[in-house]
């Protein structure tokens, strides 16, 4: 299978889980590669890719500007026959103040927005969007993430057998 990772990163920790998933991929045996949205250019989808994972910092309790400029970019049902997955970094919400953690129950995630996206323009979704955690806005990533990341993409790939 191959399987492209795409991301948007502010500080770097959303770079460094992208890249652990497809480590994960790759270790499994799939052809996977990483692309950032940083540059001004866009990651194509080549007609190969059979698994399409999508991360991006939480801002605002949605995804980087980046990352949904890249998703609105996305013509319909691009993405049929296509399993998908998603993820996000954020900030550990446990120790914010309450009405933090209020509005992100209201409110959600970047990676549930991103993967019902990626659902609404065909994609199979594989698994259960995933987020990752900082242990403050520019990070760094709290202990265990990376190993995390690398169990989550390895449960992708027992989803798609």
């Amino acid at each position: 299978m191959s399987a492209l990772v795409v991301y948007d990163s502010n500080y770097g920790n959303t770079e460094r889980i992208a890249e652990a998933i497809a480590t994960a991929l790759s270790e499994a045996g799939h052809d996977a590669r990483v692309e950032g949205l940083h540059g001004g250019q866009r990651p194509q989808i080549p007609s190969d890719v059979r698994l399409l994972v999508c991360g991006a910092p939480t801002n605002a309790f949605r995804a980087s500007a980046a990352m949904n400029g890249y998703l609105r970019g996305l013509p319909p049902n691009i993405l049929a026959g296509i399993n998908i997955a998603a993820f996000d970094t954020r900030m550990d919400l446990s120790k914010a103040p309450w009405f933090l953690r209020i509005m992100a129950n209201l409110f959600g995630f970047a990676a549930e927005k991103i993967a019902r996206r990626l659902a609404r323009l065909g994609g199979k979704p594989l698994g259960q969007p995933a987020g990752f955690v900082v242990t403050d806005m520019e990070g760094p990533l709290a202990d265990g993430e990376i190993a995390r990341a690398q169990a989550w993409a390895r449960t992708l790939v027992a989803a798609n057998s």
